[in-house]
């Protein structure tokens, strides 16, 4: 799969859209971390499940988020807070353009 379009096709599976754009590993380009990342996303949110407030002071409670096509934006380290594109992080980097 090309890196230019490294979406998942199918809903609500954002474990396959890291996958896709990330690998299976990741390793942080600045500090080196390995173990914990924040991920930014781009998706459409298809459907959700709306239920009355009731005692909350909210109208409605929003649940069941039903997800359109994921795609991952962007990485943010969790231990140095270094922010960039996915094919940064790539632990496998042999060859890759972007």
């Amino acid at each position: 799969m090309d890196s230019s379009d490294a979406r998942v096709r199918r809903p609500g599976r954002i474990s396959d859209a890291v996958k896709a754009r990330l690998g299976s590993s990741a390793e942080c380009p600045k500090c080196g971390e390995s173990d914990s990342f924040v991920a930014y996303l781009s998706t459409d949110v298809i459907s959700v499940k709306l239920t009355p407030g009731g005692t909350t002071r909210r109208a409605w409670l929003v649940g069941q988020p039903q997800l359109g096509n994921i795609s991952l934006m962007e990485l943010r380290c969790g231990s140095c807070g270094h922010r960039g594109w996915p094919s940064t992080f790539r632990a496998d980097r042999t060859g890759e353009t972007r």
